[in-house]
């Protein structure tokens, strides 16, 4: 039998009081650590989204379009897409260098820095005489003209699904329309650009389908000139404000670029940019006619949009391709007629996009009538 001593009793309950009190001591103390090393030291896990969002934290000279990118491809050609912004970013052949000119250093301007230039192939939905009607000024854009929210679509059964990509946005409300456009692969050799503008809102601005491809700086651009005549419309080259429909085309002229128009049996007029522009070309220069094609010509390969042959009616500048000419970029520009639609009326256009090799020692007449060809091919 065990005996225990009243000191010994004495000296258990000490311990076991000391015992509690160093457990108690431990337990605050880690309490205390879990409960104020959160605000003390803040994990960069947990708070650093919250915080420093990638989209508000990068410059605004290195924005990136937003959401994924789609790419379609077909004989001898690639081509991206980015389907939130509704714009074709890139086109060239498979592996070679994109031939869209995209904006670098895009920096959102306007009012209320709501229009960003993207660079690229886009679609403007009115004429541009009438945005001080539609947006209260002449320049720039709506954000919805450039950069507005678009969202993919389901592909109809008769598309290829593999080849295949339909997007549509979301309503323009300054002129009352929503605009689709489907990407397909067509032919060996070209794809299908369609853009559908449907008037969802009765607005006092006419409505057509005007897209817009900003291209790399060429070595020279080629319009068809169509021999159509319009009794309202007839096909006119111009500069600026300056027509130069009635002056020799043949010698250079003192107008930012060099413009030659091949004999009558070809149709077309042909641009080419000097290599120096200096300050006049720095502010761009556009020709227009009524045609069915425009092509840009590059060292190893031709880009060529068409359309088909155009409908009486009106056509924002008189023409329905156009060449827009800079010393950063330009434009190769295809328009439907302008109307003033009724209320789920719809205007669609066209284009499409080939890519054609370069011949070597091909005179331009040869490479006119080749491109002709190409297109009639279809």
């Amino acid at each position: 039998m065990q005996y225990v001593t009243l000191d010994a009793q004495k000296k258990n309950a000490i311990c076991r009081v000391l015992t509690r009190l160093a457990l108690l001591t431990l337990l605050c103390g880690c309490e205390t650590t879990t409960t104020t090393k959160p605000v003390a030291t803040p994990a960069p896990t947990t708070t650093q989204p919250a915080t420093t969002p990638t989209t508000t934290t990068q410059p605004a000279t290195k924005l990136t379009p937003p959401g994924p990118v789609v790419k379609l491809s077909g004989e001898g050609w690639e081509m991206i897409v980015h389907p939130s912004i509704g714009r074709i970013t890139s086109f060239g052949r498979p592996g070679g260098r994109n031939l869209l000119w995209v904006n670098e250093s895009p920096e959102p301007i306007g009012r209320n820095k709501e229009w960003i230039d993207w660079g690229g192939d886009k679609v403007w939905p009115s004429p541009q005489d009438q945005w001080p009607v539609a947006l209260g000024r002449k320049w720039p854009p709506g954000s919805a003209y450039e950069g507005g929210k678009w969202t993919e679509l389901p592909i109809p059964s008769s598309f290829d699904k593999n080849a295949a990509l339909r997007i549509g946005s979301e309503p323009v409300r300054e002129i009352g329309v929503k605009i689709e456009r489907s990407i397909e692969r067509a032919s060996p050799g070209w794809a299908h650009v369609d853009t559908t503008i449907t008037r969802t809102e009765l607005r006092d601005v006419d409505t057509h389908v005007w897209n817009v491809t900003q291209v790399r700086v060429p070595e020279f651009a080629i319009l068809s000139k169509g021999d159509l005549a319009f009794s309202q419309d007839a096909p006119i080259e111009y500069f600026g404000n300056e027509s130069i429909l009635d002056r020799t085309m043949d010698p250079r002229l003192d107008i930012g670029v060099q413009i030659y128009r091949l004999d009558e049996r070809v149709h077309s007029v042909v641009l080419c940019g000097p290599s120096d522009w200096g300050a006049s070309g720095s502010k761009g220069r556009k020709v227009g006619v009524m045609g069915r094609w425009v092509a840009a010509v590059y060292p190893e390969v031709i880009f060529v949009q068409a359309i088909d042959q155009a409908r009486p009616g009106r056509y924002a500048d008189r023409s329905n391709v156009q060449v827009f000419a800079s010393s950063t970029y330009w434009e190769l520009e295809t328009l439907g007629r302008s109307d003033a639609l009724d209320v789920g009326a719809t205007r669609a256009l066209r284009v499409r996009w080939g890519l054609l090799d370069r011949v070597a020692g091909e005179e331009l007449p040869e490479m006119v009538k080749r491109i002709q060809s190409a297109v009639e091919a279809k």
